[in-house]
């Protein structure tokens, strides 16, 4: 196996011009490292990008907020800005795994790693999250709903690498909120993910909702039709209500040795309200 460890975005680049389908990138390893161990994997070429320094940032300018793909999960959980107005990732973040996991764990290998059930797809969906994919040869941004293909699967081609994750700036009374189910509270897959934003006018109507679901499709999806049925509307319980019941029929789970597809349906609505609420709690602060 050929082994390479580019220090900066630059030279991993290059890299993968010259290898195209036999490299495979690592960055935390936390998948990587189990399918070579425990799953047979042998990778011809492994090239190692975590000691690419310049794609580790959280930054917040006048366009938004930007996010480098080597970030870690535990300083997007650490992140005060996130906690402050993004609280979606960090409910996210809080959420993923164990510390010594989010220590290694990066954002932009969760993302790429395309699981159905990833925990940080949902929260940025909402968010109307982009990503910049970069080759040596040119740059594109992608909107990250239309990333994913299915599961493990995405748009990158076999020379390019995530770079960046971009949000625009939230409007006023604007908050997210990311909510869970598994069986362990730790170290286990999400059985369901949810995440929703909303923005609400002084009147508590909705102005701007999205609902992002995971677990419970071939890809993380968003609810289009919850979110229109939200839309315009005073958010009141009998309006989250409402939503929960669309956002179940929009879920098209599977039954596998972690839950029923029924019962994941029946958990998608539950889920809905209480991630609903708690966005609505963050936007009226």
């Amino acid at each position: 196996m050929e082994y390479h460890r580019p220090k900066s975005f630059a030279e991993a680049l290059p890299l993968l011009s010259k290898f195209g389908d036999s490299a495979t990138v690592i960055a935390g390893g936390t998948d990587l490292i189990v399918d070579m161990k425990f799953r047979g994997f042998r990778p011809s070429c492994l090239i190692n990008i975590n000691s690419v320094k310049d794609l580790s940032y959280v930054k917040e300018n006048g366009e938004g907020l930007k996010i480098g793909a080597l970030t870690s999960i535990q300083a997007l959980k650490k992140n005060e800005l996130l906690q402050k107005e993004y609280t979606g990732i960090a409910d996210a973040a809080r959420q993923f795994a164990s510390l010594q996991i989010r220590n290694l764990a990066t954002v932009g290998g969760n993302l790429v790693r395309s699981s159905p059930c990833g925990e940080m797809a949902p929260p940025l969906i909402t968010l109307d999250a982009t990503v910049i994919i970069a080759s040596e040869k040119k740059e594109r941004e992608v909107e990250l709903v239309d990333f994913f293909l299915g599961p493990g699967q995405n748009v990158l081609e076999a020379d390019e690498l995530l770079r960046e994750i971009r949000l625009q700036p939230l409007p006023a009374r604007t908050g997210s909120s990311y909510w869970r189910l598994s069986y362990r509270d730790v170290l286990d897959l999400a059985i369901v993910g949810v995440g929703s934003r909303v923005t609400l006018d002084t009147d508590n109507r909705v102005t701007k909702a999205r609902v992002a679901l995971g677990a419970v499709a071939p890809k993380p999806i968003r609810a289009e039709k919850t979110e229109a049925l939200l839309k315009g509307q005073l958010l009141d319980e009998n309006l989250i209500a409402e939503a929960g019941k669309m956002a179940s029929q929009e879920a098209t789970p599977i039954s596998d040795q972690r839950s029923s597809a029924d019962y994941r349906t029946n958990m998608t609505a539950v889920l809905t309200r209480r991630s609903l609420r708690s966005a609505a709690a963050a936007a009226a602060k």
